[in-house]
């Protein structure tokens, strides 16, 4: 499945340990443009806005989803696995 990223000049490579026990807060040092997150488990993996909220987004074993910031946040994203501890692949573009 292709991707898209529209915007950027510099790229940053994170790949994050997650559980299936507790949200693991991704933070970045500077306003991301778009992230590109990949997942390569076996089980979905949980996008969520704050730490424990009931609310999230399912990316599917073996899928991606792109997000693009358009107004340039800071606001950290929190990832859960649905089932074990797998690494979540995301791939970052700032200006």
């Amino acid at each position: 499945m292709a991707q898209s990223i529209n915007s950027g000049t510099q790229i940053s490579v994170l790949n994050i340990p997650v559980n299936d026990t507790t949200d693991t807060p991704v933070t970045f040092a500077r306003h991301p443009n778009n992230l590109l997150i990949r997942n390569r488990s076996t089980g979905a993996i949980y996008i969520r806005t704050a730490d424990g909220a009931s609310e999230y987004f399912t990316v599917p074993e073996n899928m991606a989803i792109t997000i693009d910031f358009g107004a340039r946040t800071s606001n950290p994203i929190w990832l859960r696995a649905e089932t074990g501890t797998p690494d979540v692949e995301i791939l970052v573009t700032y200006e």
